[in-house]
């Protein structure tokens, strides 16, 4: 067994204690320390409290006679049990630790935040008495944890403002700022692993008169249900986003003109089951531009999948038009 570990489990010889009244807490000492605000208190090797001046008793709520029974780890907050034995180990080793900080638990069980220093005196080499001086830092560590919850709040307040300023406010999809910025990621994404990748513009068509003859509420309440539907008919990573207007862009990732045909034909199918069921007298033109290989610019893909939904809007309406771009 070390010299530390002994020192822990062997408390003091009583004669020890005597030479330290009679030596070291002179009445001048005394009287000193207890004019003092920080706690002070003197621990035998074992961690018996052998003095705890004025403000140590005030802070922590003991009478002296109450203090003479208390050892450290009847003060010490449970929480801090492990890290203060492993200080006090290290300490009665000879490694005299920089100022620390500790949890006491008060005779009300109050918690006292406490930063301070400790020392060892020895005595013929061996540990023979520990002195430490700690000051209360509850008011600081308080505005420490206000200005984390300030800045937690700040951060969510923050974050919250990103997603709305990304994120259409009726239809809780992508809005046109954040489409370019996730195309820009799908875009360098499929230039490097060489994957097919299509733009889809779906355009509602008579949507102006849902808003004439039902009202603009009503005209809400289909963009609701259409972007609903656009968000359940794709896959996870696929991106919907609104564009203005009655008009919605999808991004298809790892998708060809033969795949896309499929996906926006079973898509169409969903939107018109939707409408119809609400008796909403809308249709929807959609058109695709499917790439090989991804194109120069966002802008580009956009412009053509927006030629190909013109193209079934010129037509008949209501209807899939894909062109493949290699």
């Amino acid at each position: 067994m070390d010299e530390a570990s002994s020192a822990l489990q062997s408390p003091a010889a009583p004669e020890t204690v005597l030479s330290f009244e009679a030596g070291d807490l002179q009445d001048q000492y005394k009287e000193l320390c207890d004019s003092a605000n920080d706690l002070i208190d003197i621990l035998a090797a074992d961690g018996k409290v052998l003095y705890a001046n004025a403000a140590w008793q005030k802070a922590l709520g003991y009478s002296a006679e109450e203090v003479s029974r208390l050892t450290l780890w009847d003060v010490v907050h449970p929480d801090d049990q492990a890290q203060s034995r492993e200080g006090i180990r290290r300490l009665l080793a000879g490694y005299e630790p920089p100022r620390f900080e500790v949890r006491f638990r008060s005779k009300t069980g109050a918690t006292i935040h406490l930063e301070g220093t400790a020392s060892c005196r020895r005595q013929a080499g061996k540990p023979l008495l520990i002195r430490g001086i700690l000051r209360d830092v509850g008011e600081r560590k308080r505005a420490e944890r206000e200005l984390h919850e300030v800045h937690q709040r700040l951060q969510t307040a923050l974050k919250r403002e990103r997603e709305i300023a990304r994120i259409d406010p009726l239809t809780q999809v992508a809005n046109r700022r954040a489409f370019y910025e996730m195309a820009e990621v799908e875009l360098a994404r499929a230039r490097r692993s060489r994957k097919p990748l299509s733009f889809a513009c779906v355009d509602i068509d008579d949507f102006k008169k849902v808003n004439d003859a039902l009202g603009h509420l009503t005209g809400d309440a289909v963009l609701v249900s259409i972007a609903s539907t656009l968000r359940g008919s794709v896959r996870s990573t696929d991106i919907v986003a609104r564009m203005g207007g009655d008009e919605f862009q999808i991004i298809l990732s790892d998708t060809d003109a033969n795949a896309a045909q499929a996906v926006l034909g079973k898509l169409r199918r969903a939107l018109l089951q939707s409408v119809e069921s609400n008796g909403w007298p809308v249709t929807f033109s959609i058109g695709a531009a499917s790439f090989l290989v991804p194109p120069s610019s966002i802008e580009e893909a956009v412009r053509l999948a927006d030629d190909a939904m013109y193209s079934v809007k010129n037509r008949d309406k209501n209807g899939v038009a894909v062109a493949m771009f290699a």
